[in-house]
C-alpha cells in the first residue's frame, strides 16, 4: 500500500490558522524569482462562473512559469457532463504562450483573447472573452463580498466573489448571476510530480454572502472510498486546508470526512462531507454535480472540474469540486479491457 508522502502542490498539510493577506499577493514579485530559481516556480490564478440552470461551468485559469517567461492557461466553458475536455462549447486553453503577457497578472489578454482587468485592486475584476467564428462570448464582472481567505502558508489564498453579466455559448445567450470563489497561488514550485495518494479534492461553494466554505482534503478510509485497502492514509493526514464563512464569521476547518462518490469514468458525481470547525461545530454537506469535465492540467495529474449543487444546513448554494487524480489511482481505478 502508498504511504501518503506530504510534498507537491496542494498535499502539504498546513496550520489551522490563517494566513495574512496584502495587495502585493496579486502581482509577481521579481524578488522571488531570485530567492527560488528552480524552473518550477510558480503563480495561478483561477476564476469560474455558473449559470445552473442551463447546467452550465466556465473555468478560467492561468499559470505563469516566471522563471521561464512560459504562460499557459485560457478558458473552458461547458453545459452538463462531457467525457472529454474537447467537447466544450467554449475551449481555448494553451499551453505554452510568452510569459511577457500576464508580467503584472492583474491586468492581461492571452493569445486567446480571453482578457482579465483589476478594476478595482484585490475587489473587482472584469472577464472578458469574443469569439465570434463560434459564437462564443461573454463579459463578466466579479465583486468581492468577502476579504480574501489566505492560507496559513501565505502563498495561496481563496475569495467569495458576486459575479454579474452574460455569456454566449454557440450563438445563445444567457445571464450569469452566481456566487463563485476564486483562487490565487503564488510563489511556490509546482513540480507536477506523479504523486502515491488517492485523489487530493478542492472544493468551494458560497450559498449568500455570508455563509461559504473551502476544503482540501482526501477521502475517509473508513468510509469505504473507491480506493479504500490501496493507499495508507493516516487520519490527521486527511484535511490539508480549509476554511468555512458562517453568518459573515471567518473560521478555521480542523477536521474532515468525506467521501467521493464517482462514475465508471471517474467523474465525480456526489460527495459527501462532515467537517468540524474551530469553535467546535460540526457541519454536514452534501454536493451533486450538474456538469463536468476531464482536465489535465499538466501530464502527470488529471483533474476532474465538476459544478456543484450543495446543500448545508437547510441552505443550497453552488460551487465547485476539483479531484486531482495521480497515476496509481487512475491505474487501479480507471482502466477497462
Amino acid at each position: 500500500m502508498s504511504q501518503l508522502k506530504d510534498g507537491g502542490f496542494f498535499v502539504q498539510k498546513f496550520d489551522e490558522k490563517f494566513g495574512t493577506y496584502s495587495l502585493d499577493a496579486e502581482y509577481p514579485r521579481k524578488e522571488t524569482q531570485i530567492e527560488k530559481p528552480h524552473y518550477s516556480l510558480t503563480e495561478t490564478q483561477y476564476f469560474g462562473f455558473f449559470v445552473p440552470e442551463e447546467r452550465i461551468q466556465c473555468f478560467m485559469w492561468t499559470w505563469y512559469h516566471p522563471n521561464m517567461n512560459v504562460v499557459s492557461g485560457g478558458v473552458m466553458g461547458w453545459q452538463g457532463f462531457k467525457k472529454f475536455n474537447v467537447g466544450c462549447e467554449i475551449l481555448d486553453y494553451r499551453a505554452f504562450m510568452n510569459g511577457e503577457l500576464v508580467e503584472d497578472f492583474t491586468n492581461y489578454t492571452l493569445d486567446s483573447g480571453i482578457t482579465l482587468a483589476m478594476t478595482k485592486p484585490g475587489q473587482q475584476f472584469r472577464l472578458t472573452y469574443d469569439d465570434p467564428e463560434h459564437g462564443n462570448s461573454f463579459d463578466v464582472i466579479q465583486d468581492a463580498v468577502s476579504e480574501p481567505l489566505m492560507w496559513p502558508s501565505n502563498h495561496h489564498f481563496e475569495q467569495i466573489m458576486r459575479c454579474s453579466g452574460t455569456i454566449t455559448m454557440r450563438g445563445k445567450t444567457h445571464e450569469v448571476k452566481c456566487f463563485s470563489v476564486r483562487d490565487r497561488s503564488y510563489g511556490e514550485y509546482r513540480k507536477e510530480l506523479s504523486i502515491a495518494i488517492p485523489p487530493n479534492n478542492w472544493m468551494a461553494a458560497t450559498f449568500d454572502e455570508n455563509n461559504a466554505f473551502c476544503v482540501v482534503g482526501l477521502d475517509d478510509p473508513k468510509r469505504e472510498p473507491l480506493w479504500k485497502g490501496r493507499f495508507d492514509i493516516a487520519p490527521d493526514a486527511l484535511l490539508r486546508f480549509g476554511w468555512m464563512v458562517i453568518d459573515g464569521e471567518r473560521v478555521v476547518i480542523t477536521r474532515v470526512s468525506m467521501k467521493t462518490d464517482f462514475d465508471s469514468e471517474l467523474l465525480p458525481r456526489r460527495i459527501t462531507l462532515r467537517v468540524t470547525d474551530s469553535n467546535g461545530r460540526e457541519h454536514d454537506l452534501v454536493g451533486e454535480a450538474y456538469a463536468s469535465l476531464p482536465f489535465a492540467p499538466w501530464p502527470n495529474a488529471r483533474m476532474p472540474i465538476c459544478a456543484m449543487r450543495w446543500t448545508w444546513n437547510g441552505r443550497v448554494g453552488l460551487g465547485e469540486f476539483q479531484s486531482l487524480q495521480y497515476n496509481d489511482f487512475a491505474r487501479l481505478h480507471g482502466s477497462y479491457t
